[in-house]
């Protein structure tokens, strides 16, 4: 059983190591996400005028094309980072178009698949970024904020999937946002923590609710747990200029 004692020790030395070995790859992607996440909440907003949600595209394409020159070596040694890649080059463009067409939301469906795709990659590179955490928590939030809100759902599995949703959760509570990397004012690093712990606030309010059946106060907590996610996961965005 000793043997078992230092797996986490040596896990946490490869957390370590590629942390070192990919520092310049991890500025790049988060120079890449304050480009990205305004582009991805402009257009889930129908009401955003379009000129604005046509300058957040511009934005992430012109800083897509440096981050793609700055992790050129990352992206031509590493075959999943390069079909990622490639295929976010087709989501950016064809978001673009999209929107040009008002049809805002299958652009922002287009702009989804970055987050998740570069999640994936970023997790077999052995990158632990704060984003993939939110990321990693998003779907599993919609599905159950949807049974929540369903008449007649089963409380147990419910219950079963409040306790994955909080295990999640945990998972970013455990990771500070790195304020020199996300560009992060004191101000809003202040903010990302109050909201941090409304979420949980709202998660532990959750049990309650399931118990009591009430359907229309569980819808109401879905809500408010989707809004705060989203409103906390913006910090990462540069915004400037579009609100």
């Amino acid at each position: 059983m000793k043997k078992y004692v230092f797996l986490p020790v040596i896990a946490g030395l490869l957390l370590a190591l590629a942390a070192t070995v990919y520092a310049g790859t991890v500025e790049e992607f988060a120079a890449l996400e304050r480009a990205y996440v305004p582009a991805l909440a402009l257009t889930n907003q129908p009401t955003k005028p379009t000129p604005q949600v046509q300058e957040s595209l511009r934005r992430l394409d012109k800083t897509w094309q440096s981050f793609v020159q700055a992790a050129a070596s990352q992206i031509k040694s590493n075959p999943a980072f390069a079909k990622a890649v490639a295929e976010s080059r087709q989501k950016i463009s064809g978001a673009e178009t999209l929107v040009a067409a008002e049809k805002r939301h299958d652009a922002h469906e287009s702009l989804e698949y970055i987050r998740t795709a570069f999640w994936k990659v970023r997790t077999d590179m052995g990158i632990d970024y704060l984003p993939d955490r939110f990321t990693a928590f998003h779907d599993p939030m919609e599905k159950f904020a949807e049974e929540v809100s369903k008449p007649g759902s089963d409380p147990q599995k419910l219950k079963t999937a409040l306790s994955g949703l909080s295990r999640l959760w945990s998972d970013v509570e455990k990771s500070g946002i790195d304020a020199a990397l996300f560009k992060v004012t004191p101000e809003r690093a202040e903010t990302y923590a109050k909201q941090i712990r409304k979420e949980r606030e709202i998660l532990n309010q959750f049990a309650g609710l399931i118990d009591s059946g009430n359907v229309e106060a569980l819808s109401k907590a879905a809500v408010a747990m989707k809004s705060n996610f989203a409103q906390t996961y913006f910090v990462f965005g540069d915004f400037s200029g579009l609100q």
